[in-house]
């Protein structure tokens, strides 16, 4: 067994337990587990040079960066003064 088909395998095997475990069905959730893998894969590469890790919980969006020294976003909202004629 190749290294993509273990980790089909194992997504598979999260995806059975968290339908309730049903019997039966397993070739549904190899295929759906095979589905998720194919829809990452890059374009032109063979799938057995995807290592690309089961799908899980998104990463967190990176965090704001602070306003550079000078720029108006760092100072506090206030009103625009109106000119005089």
């Amino acid at each position: 067994m190749n290294a993509l088909d273990e980790m089909i395998r194992k997504r598979a095997h999260e995806l059975w337990e968290k339908a309730g475990m049903p019997e039966g069905r397993s070739e549904e959730f190899w295929f759906a587990a095979r589905a998720e893998f194919d829809s990452e894969a890059p374009a032109g590469k063979p799938e057995a040079d995807v290592p690309a890790p089961p799908p899980t919980a998104s990463p967190a969006p990176p965090a704001a960066k602070p306003a550079a020294k000078g720029s108006g976003a760092a100072r506090p909202a206030t009103k625009p003064r109106a000119k005089k004629t």
